[in-house]
């Protein structure tokens, strides 16, 4: 059995965290606009279950963006695992697997405008 991942970036600003890219249309969620998933496609059951031991299960972070928020309470009844990493943390484990053991979110990528990493962080989640 497969495992879906859902993944998104977040920044904070002076106004506190919100979603780093706009909301967009999915076909997926009735057509509804939810957030971008950013979790590589390699990401299955290893890669995820990877990644949720090293970001210490820290659960959903209290101060959530409202965008994100939303799209959880509407459509999931249960947020499996949930967990989140700055981009520091991330992209301070991609130097670390210099072997390639693991898919990686590929921090480069999610950098976003003058963001500093540690002002920047993937929330994540599972569907089991």
């Amino acid at each position: 059995m497969s495992t879906w991942v859902y993944a998104c970036l977040e920044r904070l600003t002076d106004q506190g965290w919100e979603l780093a890219q706009p909301l967009r249309p999915n076909p997926e969620f009735d057509g509804d606009l939810v957030p971008v998933n950013v979790a590589p496609e390699s990401w299955g059951k290893g890669n995820f279950a990877h990644y949720y031991a090293i970001s210490g299960e820290r659960d959903l972070p209290g101060d959530l963006s409202e965008a994100l928020r939303r799209f959880l309470d509407q459509h999931w009844d249960v947020v499996n695992r949930p967990s989140w990493m700055s981009l520091a943390e991330i992209a301070a484990h991609e130097r670390a697997d210099v072997n390639g053991a693991h898919a990686h979110l590929n921090a480069d990528d999610l950098r976003t405008g003058d963001y500093a990493d540690d002002r920047l962080r993937v929330v994540f989640w599972a569907d089991q």
